[in-house]
Parts: C-alpha cells; structure tokens; sequence
C-alpha cells in the first residue's frame, strides 16, 4: 500500500494511512462496520479502494464534508500541539507498536493539529457537581475513545460511579447492544442509580 496505492473507482487514491484509518474505524465498532471492510480487502480492482474510502472519510450519512469542523473543534480543543519532531517521533513509535493501524492513528488524529495557532478557549481539568446520578463507562480496548479518558471524566464528576468494561470496540453499548455484565449493569443503572450491586468491572 505504500508503494503502490489502490484507486477508487472515481480516481480517490488510497495508501497505507487511509487503509489504515479505516481498518481502525472497521475495529472501533466491528458489528457495523467490519463485514464491509473485510469484504472489499477480498474484492478485487478498485472495489478493494472504494470500502476503505468509504469507511475513513470525513463525511456524515448525508454526504456532508465534516472534517473541517471537526478539526476545527478538536485542535482548538487540544491546549498543547505538537510540533514536527514530535509528531514524526510518535509516528515512528506507534508505527513500531502497532504496524496495522499506528501510522494512520498519528496522521489522524495527532499531526493535523501540528501547524494550528494557539487555542483560544482550549478544554482545561475540570470538576463538575450535580444531583443527577452519573454512571461513567469505559471500554479498556476503545481504539478511539482511550480508557483514561473515562477515568477522568468519573474523577471530575463528584459522585460519579465508573463501570470499567473489559472489552475491546469503541462504547459499551454499540460493541455489546445491552448483551452480558455491561448491558445488565447499565439496565439495573436505568432502573435504580443507588443500587450497590452494579459491579466496577465487566469481562466483555
């Protein structure tokens, strides 16, 4: 892929970074999105461009373009933007960790925000109180979403109960659909938010 890019049928090429992002995406919910994938892989000519294309674009249902206001949103969002060096040192150590997916992680989500102008209203640690009964859930193997990033939404949300998943996909409810130890504890949530039998950790 990286020395010969497919092509779509409507002259889109696709190296190894949007193979990539899209095998990320078809891992992130495999249920909706994997059977595609795999299929255009086996397919052959430029049916094999098409999915992948299809599966990492930055468009909506409806055909709309988003990735500007995505990233718009995202790097005004970051407080801290890294610069080349850093970004092709992460490049270098995902790429390592990860031969799969690691150089499309760094090339989308990582080095788009290297070259944007200083933040004017980045997200800065918070702390939040309500009366409402909050239940924070984290997937430990969410390639998009990372497990830390529930740990700190549960941390700043006083009272907040956190419900480690032990699973791999991106949600809890789209990689389970209510199945097994999450979807019981989110439905016993729904049901009474005091309850002291939902458990801290699922086995998804």
């Amino acid at each position: 892929m990286a020395s010969e890019p497919l092509t779509s049928t409507d002259g889109h090429t696709v190296g190894l970074v949007a193979l990539q992002l899209a095998a990320g995406t078809a891992a992130s919910a495999p249920a909706l999105t994997a059977h595609g994938f795999i299929a255009a892989l086996a397919a052959d000519g430029t049916a094999q461009a098409d999915r992948p294309l299809e599966v990492g674009s930055g468009n909506d249902p409806a055909g709309h373009d988003i990735t500007d206001a995505y990233w718009t949103i995202h790097c005004n969002d970051e407080a801290d933007h890294p610069d080349a060096v850093a970004v092709a040192a992460l490049a270098r150590e995902l790429s390592a960790s990860a031969p799969r997916v690691g150089l499309g992680l760094v090339a989308t989500f990582i080095a788009p925000c290297e070259a944007w102008s200083v933040p004017t209203e980045p997200n800065v640690p918070t702390s939040i109180t309500t009366d409402v009964p909050v239940l924070v859930i984290g997937s430990t193997g969410d390639p998009i979403t990372p497990y830390s990033w529930s740990q700190h939404m549960a941390a700043a949300i006083s009272g907040a109960r956190l419900l480690t998943r032990q699973g791999n996909g991106h949600t809890a409810l789209y990689t389970t659909f209510m199945a097994g130890c999450t979807g019981t504890a989110i439905e016993k949530f729904f049901v009474d938010p005091t309850a002291s039998s939902l458990p801290d950790s699922c086995p998804d």
